[in-house]
């Protein structure tokens, strides 16, 4: 595991345990749904971006969330963030210019 990894779960684990109490970590698999597996709804889904984003120093666009619906898919997103830069590139229609 890299630093950057490293450094991505323990923020996710961290955040996890703050606002899932009741999750098990341990028992987290890459590919459970945050939302069906994990129980967390909405509120607590904007929780774990906004508190990711703070602990790692990252902007998360909104419309990158549906690439972050896992622990792996957000791992692997934020991983690359970190390493190479944004990951959404294309602007949103209400950025556009006309």
């Amino acid at each position: 595991m890299t630093k950057t990894e490293a450094r991505v779960q323990e923020a996710m684990e961290r955040l996890l345990a703050e606002i899932t109490p009741e999750t098990v970590l341990a028992e987290v698999q890459d590919d459970h749904s945050f939302h069906e597996d994990l129980d967390m709804d909405s509120v607590d889904f904007l929780r774990l971006m906004l508190g990711l984003e703070q602990a790692l120093g990252v902007k998360i666009p909104d419309g990158d969330y549906t690439q972050l619906s896992t622990p792996g898919g957000c791992r692997r997103y934020l991983v690359r963030l970190l390493e190479h830069g944004p990951v959404h590139t294309r602007p949103r229609a209400d950025q556009r210019v006309r």
